[in-house]
């Protein structure tokens, strides 16, 4: 079993170099559909529970090195695309773990690792990255992130659990994020700032509204948390803001169906104190309409 279970490893680790390679030698969009990669990386978790912890510490160890190159230089085609496979390939890891409950505390504490590396480059990007790459490279990158985010919440946005409060400390101690309420605080930034900046770009606010409607749907303590959060509160406030170019946009109809579902559902389980104020951008609406007549 245990020359089994280290030929499988070796034979996940050569698929996920084997595509590391296939990108810098292909240069723009080496994958095709994301849907063909998610097929893929379905299979990729399986392997990955054989040895998870060796999985891990291999992944964690390429996108350390990714990462470098990216803050070490301009952000090329083939560094963003290495980016957005391991970001998928981590994903699946995440996903492909062994349950909460019969995990080890090294494995927690792995999982805790392999996040914060993903989220840190998130939050480069936001701070960094995203002004020197242009939107075609940064597409993939944002829906990448957006599956990532989708496996983390399945796993860690759930009761607490000496598993994911070893999780937790791990994030605390490398990006600050050490409780869910901050990590659904960082979500929940990111989904704004998607509907600002990708307005024009269906898929993407396709999924950040997915993950905006799987959050608000999950754990009841969770959505009651999220309506406390600056985030929230400030779409509550002003949810018609122009700077959501996404609303401007005729054909992200459905789109805009769903980003107002979610706030209501937030609103009418939780707190129907904050309807008027939720209600107030629609009357200016009405006002001026009314007024032009």
């Amino acid at each position: 079993m245990e020359r089994m279970n280290s030929i499988t490893q070796e034979v996940a680790e050569t698929y996920v170099s084997s595509r590391l390679e296939i990108i810098r030698n292909a240069g723009d969009d080496p994958f095709g559909s994301f849907d063909t990669i998610a097929e893929e990386l379905n299979y990729l978790a399986i392997l990955f529970r054989q040895q998870y912890e060796k999985s891990c510490e291999g992944i964690i160890g390429l996108i350390e090195k990714v990462h470098q190159q990216l803050q070490q230089s301009s952000t090329t085609s083939s560094t963003l695309w290495e980016l957005v496979w391991l970001i998928l390939v981590a994903a699946a890891v995440v996903r492909g773990r062994p349950s909460v409950s019969s995990a080890g505390e090294q494995s927690d504490i792995l999982d805790g690792e392999l996040i914060a590396r993903v989220f840190a480059i998130v939050q480069w990007f936001e701070r960094e990255g995203m002004a020197n790459a242009p939107f075609e490279m940064l597409r993939p990158f944002e829906l990448a992130t957006l599956t990532f985010f989708q496996e983390f919440r399945k796993v860690y946005i759930v009761d607490q659990t000496s598993s994911s409060n070893r999780v937790y400390r791990v994030l605390r101690d490398r990006i600050q994020l050490g409780e869910q309420s901050a990590v659904l605080d960082f979500f929940l930034r990111k989904i704004t700032t998607n509907c600002q900046k990708y307005g024009q770009s269906q898929i993407i606010i396709k999924d950040t509204l997915k993950l905006f409607h799987d959050l608000a749907e999950g754990r009841y303590t969770s959505r009651r948390t999220m309506l406390t959060l600056p985030a929230v509160q400030q779409l509550i406030q002003d949810h018609t803001n122009s700077s959501l170019t996404f609303l401007l946009v005729p054909r992200n109809g459905r789109e805009r169906t769903q980003y107002y579902f979610v706030l209501t559902m937030l609103l009418v389980e939780h707190n129907l104190e904050m309807l008027p104020t939720f209600a107030q951008p629609f009357e200016a609406i009405f006002n001026q309409i009314a007024a032009s007549s």
